[in-house]
């Protein structure tokens, strides 16, 4: 075989193989097991308000573990637990922020009910130091990937609705399978979100305000599909919030806040250890 048909070949086999693999269909689950745990390492940068003096930049990085409680047989729906383990560092507009006020900033506990594919179906938060009041979702900022319900080719989408109760605010997420990778042993899909929020008015469960709140958030995902567990989450949330009408009690006087806005980049990680 001369030089030119082995090439011809080669290209002809690759293109095979190519189309073979983005044919296929496949099956992402969650494998998870009452009694087992699972540790992770946030790293977290928030810039919020107007660049410039009155601008807040904060880092913080923290271990995180989710814990199985149990796990239905009927639906495969899972009992869990997300606690913030250690605070490992922070900064505060440049500056490094105290042993001592760094616990601070951890945030509550929270208690989840999660279906088979991921949906937070409940969410409460645990009390403690600070009152989020349920401000946030696992399925937005957390190692909880929602996974579609079917099995997915490469280049296919899925779409969840995400409510996050504090805020009343409905989240639309949608996911697409980017590709399937060898990571050692293991088959990892990489997938890709999109989140918004639905238009519309919140309250805030903190301040009692009505407002109008906004966000979009990218990032990406890394799912081991073997062991069926997120491995690595990344992305970015970018919020906007104004509150239009305070609710006040009656005589007090209130000054229109400004609006709000936020970037926060985060990067979630399942730890070998």
């Amino acid at each position: 075989m001369n030089k030119l048909a082995y090439i011809v070949c080669i290209l002809i086999a690759a293109t095979g193989w190519q189309a073979s693999v983005s044919a296929a269909t496949y099956s992402l689950a969650y494998k998870k097991r009452s009694g087992e745990s699972f540790h992770y390492v946030l790293s977290q940068r928030t810039s919020s308000g107007e660049a410039g003096p009155d601008e807040v930049r904060m880092s913080v990085r923290m271990r995180m573990s989710e814990l199985v409680k149990s796990v239905n047989p009927l639906d495969l729906s899972t009992t869990e637990t997300i606690i913030p383990t250690q605070m490992i560092s922070g900064m505060w507009n440049g500056q490094p922020i105290s042993r001592e006020h760094l616990d601070g900033f951890a945030p509550n506990s929270q208690k989840i009910v999660v279906d088979r594919c991921g949906r937070v179906l409940s969410c409460v938060t645990v009390p403690g130091r600070n009152n989020e009041a349920e401000l946030s979702n696992p399925n937005i900022d957390g190692p909880i990937a929602v996974l579609p319900d079917r099995p997915v080719r490469i280049g296919e989408s899925w779409t969840s609705k995400i409510p996050v109760k504090g805020l009343h605010v409905t989240f639309v997420l949608t996911s697409t399978l980017l590709s399937i990778s060898l990571v050692g042993a293991s088959a990892v899909a990489h997938i890709q979100c999109g989140y918004k929020s639905i238009p519309g008015p919140f309250k805030s469960v903190q301040n009692s305000q009505n407002g109008v709140y906004q966000v979009n958030s990218t990032c990406t995902e890394d799912f081991d599909i073997g062991k069926g567990l997120v491995t690595k989450v990344s992305g970015n949330i970018l919020t906007y919030e104004s509150d239009t009408k305070p609710v006040v009690p009656s005589g007090m006087v209130v000054m229109p806040e400004k609006p709000f806005r936020s970037t926060t980049v985060f990067d979630v990680t399942l730890s070998k250890n």
